[in-house]
C-alpha cells in the first residue's frame, strides 16, 4: 500500500486502485478504463474538490460510462436496469472547472457526471452528459427506506469533502483518499466481533417478530432472522450517516441491557432522557414486512383482491403502516444525530433506547488501556498504537470500553470518518474507516 510515510496524492495511488478493483468480488464488475484516463479522472476530481463555486464546496460523482450503454438502458421497463440519460448537445472536455460548474445540477445523491473518451489518452476525456439513477439509494442510506435500486455499476470517482476522493463500483466503495491518507473501507457492523455484539439483541427482535406474526397465522422460519438484522443495522447506520452529515465530532456509546455501570466509571449525563421508540418501531416493521410478503403471495395464489381479511390484515394496510413506520424511524435517527451535536457523548442501549446526551465520561482507574488499530473486519490484523496519539474524545471512548466490556463506542472525527471501538480480551480494538452505508435487503 502506497500510504506509508507522508501525504498521499492521486498520482501515487494507481497501483492500490488496480489491486483493490481486482480484489472486488461483484457481478457485472466493469473493467477499469485506460490508466491515462483513470489518472485524468482522479486528478480532475481531486482538484475540483479544492475549489469553490459562489462559496459552495462541490460534491459530485464522476462515472466512466459509455454513452451507448447508458442509452440502451434509458427508461428501461425493469426498474433495476433503468437509467435516465441527459445527453449534452456538445460534449465538454473533462476539467475541474466544468465539474465545479456542473456539480450543483448533477445532485450527487442521485446523479453521475458521465465521462467517456473520444479516443485514446487523457486528452480525449469528455463529459458527454449526466446519468440519473433516482434517489432511492440515498433514502436507504439515510434510513428512509430499506429497499433501493443500487447505483449503476460504473467505475465512479466521487468527492464529498475538500481534498478527498472516493473510488467505487456501483454501491461498493473500494478505496478512499481523504486528507492525504489512503484507506480501504471496513464493514465491522456486519462481519466479525462487532457484528457478534449485536447477535443476542437481533435474536430477541426475531423472537418478538415471530410472536407478533402468530396472531396473523404467519409462520416465521429461521430465514426470517435476515430482516431483523437488516432493519436493526440499517437504522444504526442511518443514525451514524446523519451524524457524519453534520460535519462535527461526536461520540455514541452503546451499552448492553441491563445497564450496569462499572464502579471505576464515572458518567455524568447533562441531559438525561428515556426515549424508547426505535425498538418497538423496528419490531412492528419486521412484522409488517413479513405479513406483507405473506399476503402478496396468498393473494397472487388465490387471485384475491386487496380487501380486509377475517384477521383484520390487508395488503393495503400493511403497505400504509410500513411507510408510516419508515417516516418515524427516519425522524428518530435525525433526532439522535441532533443530540450528538451537543458536547459530550450520546448514550443508547443495544435495544436502541436513548438514555441521554451531553454525557461526560471519566474513569477512576488512571491506567492506559492497550489499543490496537485493526485493518480487517475480524479485528485480528493490526498493530498497537500509542494511547495519547488520539484526542480527548477517542481516549474517553477507549477508557469506557476498556472498563465496560459490554459496550461499543462509535467515534466520529471532526474532519469526517467513522471509527468503532470495543474491548476484546486484554485490549481495546479500534476499527477505522468504517463504511456507514446501509445494507440492502
Amino acid at each position: 500500500m502506497s500510504s506509508g510515510q507522508g501525504y498521499v496524492y492521486p498520482n501515487s495511488i494507481m497501483r492500490d486502485l488496480v489491486e483493490a478493483h481486482s480484489a472486488l468480488q461483484l457481478d457485472g464488475k466493469p473493467a477499469l478504463p485506460p490508466s491515462s484516463v483513470l489518472q485524468r479522472m482522479l486528478d480532475v476530481a481531486f482538484h475540483a474538490s479544492l475549489m469553490t463555486e459562489e462559496g459552495r464546496k462541490p460534491r459530485f460523482r464522476l462515472a466512466f460510462c459509455r454513452k451507448e450503454e447508458v442509452l440502451a438502458r434509458h427508461g428501461a421497463n425493469d426498474p433495476e436496469q433503468a437509467l435516465w440519460a441527459i445527453v449534452f448537445g456538445q460534449a465538454r472536455k473533462l476539467d475541474a472547472n466544468d465539474v465545479l460548474r456542473l456539480a450543483p445540477a448533477a445532485d450527487f445523491r442521485r446523479s453521475l457526471i458521465a465521462v467517456d473518451t473520444a479516443g485514446d489518452g487523457e486528452a480525449n476525456c469528455l463529459i458527454w452528459g449526466m446519468v440519473d439513477f433516482g434517489s432511492s439509494y440515498w433514502q436507504m442510506q439515510r434510513g428512509e427506506s430499506h429497499f433501493a435500486h443500487t447505483p449503476p455499476r460504473f467505475l465512479t470517482i466521487s468527492s464529498f469533502d475538500t481534498g478527498s476522493v472516493v473510488i467505487s463500483v456501483g454501491e461498493k466503495v473500494i478505496l478512499r483518499l481523504e486528507h492525504g491518507r489512503l484507506s480501504y473501507p471496513l464493514h465491522p457492523l456486519t462481519k466479525g466481533p462487532v457484528a457478534n455484539f449485536f447477535k443476542p439483541v437481533i435474536e430477541e427482535m426475531y423472537q418478538q417478530e415471530r410472536a407478533g406474526l402468530e396472531k396473523y397465522k404467519v409462520l416465521l422460519g429461521q430465514e426470517g432472522q435476515y430482516f431483523p438484522q437488516v432493519f436493526y443495522i440499517s437504522f444504526l447506520l442511518s443514525v451514524l450517516s446523519k451524524i457524519l452529515e453534520e460535519s462535527h465530532g461526536a461520540l455514541l456509546i452503546m451499552q448492553r441491557e441491563p445497564i450496569t455501570v462499572e464502579p471505576q466509571i464515572e458518567m455524568s449525563v447533562k441531559y438525561p432522557c428515556a426515549i424508547d421508540r426505535a425498538w418497538d418501531l423496528l419490531v412492528k416493521k419486521g412484522i409488517l414486512v413479513e405479513a406483507k410478503s405473506h399476503l402478496a403471495f396468498k393473494q397472487a395464489e388465490e387471485a384475491d383482491q386487496m380487501g380486509p381479511r377475517s384477521d383484520g390484515l390487508s395488503l393495503a394496510s400493511t403497505i400504509y403502516h410500513e411507510a408510516s413506520i419508515d417516516r418515524a424511524l427516519s425522524d428518530l435517527s435525525a433526532l439522535i444525530a441532533q443530540f450528538s451535536s451537543v458536547d459530550g457523548a450520546v448514550i443508547v442501549t443495544d435495544k436502541l433506547k436513548i438514555l441521554g446526551f451531553g454525557a461526560e465520561l471519566r474513569t477512576r482507574d488512571g491506567g492506559l488501556p492497550p489499543v490496537k488499530r485493526v485493518r480487517d473486519n475480524s479485528g485480528n490484523d493490526g498493530k498497537e498504537i500509542a494511547f495519547d496519539s488520539y484526542g480527548t474524545r477517542h481516549r474517553s471512548a477507549f477508557r469506557y470500553c476498556w472498563n465496560n466490556p459490554n459496550s461499543l463506542a462509535f467515534i466520529v472525527s471532526q474532519d469526517g470518518g467513522l471509527k468503532v471501538a470495543m474491548r476484546i480480551g486484554g485490549e481495546v480494538r479500534l476499527w477505522p474507516d468504517v463504511e456507514a452505508t446501509a445494507i440492502s435487503s
